[in-house]
């Protein structure tokens, strides 16, 4: 199932406290895990901003409860349910804001919003696919000369050739024996890993692995990265797994994320702070 929303949380934490026993972080995160059915995948999926998702909203749920005098903040990282605080209760402030949020913005694409920061956060992750997905048509455009400079610079960008700025070179049209680029991992250039670079729209097979796999032997090389800009067979996956060579296979989707994570292709368009109250400063003035 898709991480709940924060306000989704309520209700269960309620539960959790209900037995009016302190209770850590860590436990409440696990038996929300567990009461939701969450993925090891979900549990680590990360916000746009990079933080953990599921603790995040924990974290704002928590915070709600909180404010609104249903659950105590005993030390850092331990609560418990506030004297007088019911299970199942959830009170207004954490409810109708919401409610009222979810309104506006909600229904336009079928979302159920539990805050204002998780709308920010579902339209954030919006334009990022987006703009990952230009990212892709975009280099699907490139020369072919042009797209092999491209991974390069990301292969350097992603640290293969360290903090060398000439650590990379693509090959050019001569097409060195099927490598179509070289990273100096060594200043010396003893420990390359060569590319190869493959602009298709049809799915890369076992047969072009191991055509770039003999290019691999001809440099007597062991570390190689094919990538292109639309997928590879189930096959050749298999046959990477069973190769002794070190081969790293990127994708498209997978090259689009990079380029977005490193910032190639890319400019800011616009930085937002977004602030939020510290009760913790208040509980401890």
């Amino acid at each position: 199932m898709a991480i709940p929303t924060s306000k989704q949380m309520i209700k269960p934490i309620l539960n959790i406290l209900s037995d009016k026993k302190i209770h850590t972080l860590q436990e409440v995160e696990q038996k929300l895990a567990v009461h939701f059915g969450l993925t090891d995948a979900e549990k680590t999926e990360r916000t746009p901003g990079g933080k953990p998702k599921f603790h995040d909203r924990v974290i704002r749920a928590l915070s709600h409860l909180r404010a609104g005098g249903d659950v105590v903040n005993v030390s850092q990282g331990r609560f418990k349910l506030a004297t007088g605080g019911k299970p199942n209760r959830a009170r207004p402030s954490t409810t109708k804001a919401a409610d009222s949020r979810q309104t506006v913005l909600g229904p336009a694409r079928g979302v159920d919003f539990g805050d204002p920061y998780e709308a920010v956060e579902y339209y954030v992750d919006c334009i990022d696919r987006e703009m990952k997905d230009a990212l892709l048509k975009q280099t699907r455009k490139c020369t072919y000369d042009a797209f092999e400079r491209l991974v390069v610079r990301l292969l350097v960008a992603m640290g293969y050739g360290g903090s060398d700025l000439d650590a990379g070179k693509a090959i050019g049209k001569s097409h060195d024996g099927g490598i179509d680029g070289v990273i100096k991992q060594d200043e010396l250039g003893l420990d390359n890993v060569y590319m190869q670079a493959k602009q298709w729209t049809k799915k890369v097979g076992r047969p072009e692995l191991q055509q770039f796999t003999g290019a691999l032997d001809g440099k007597h090389a062991s570390k190689g990265v094919l990538i292109t800009t639309s997928d590879f067979t189930a096959e050749a996956r298999s046959w990477r797994d069973r190769s002794t060579k070190s081969l790293v296979l990127i994708n498209g989707e997978e090259l689009a994320e990079h380029m977005f994570r490193h910032k190639l292709g890319v400019q800011s368009d616009g930085t937002y702070s977004i602030s939020k109250l510290d009760l913790n400063f208040f509980e401890n003035i």
